[in-house]
């Protein structure tokens, strides 16, 4: 579930070009990924969602900077 989850946010992320947006869509990644260290016992799902949130975090990223440049 912690994946599919993130991997809506990176979905809606290539929607938006909305600075405020993203920064909700950051905030709730990262609860994401801070909660999956205690809720996932096991190593390779936390490291499955590691790899996941770090490809939110360039989707976010790409949009961000696509932003600046529309201005």
């Amino acid at each position: 579930m912690t994946i599919h989850l993130l991997k809506t946010i990176a979905l809606v992320a290539t929607c938006t070009h909305n600075s405020q947006y993203h920064q909700v869509l950051k905030r709730h990644a990262d609860m994401i990924e801070r909660g999956s260290h205690e809720g996932l016992p096991e190593s390779q799902d936390r490291q499955d969602v590691q790899e996941k949130y770090n490809s939110v975090i360039q989707v976010l990223e790409q949009n961000h900077k696509i932003e600046i440049l529309q201005r």
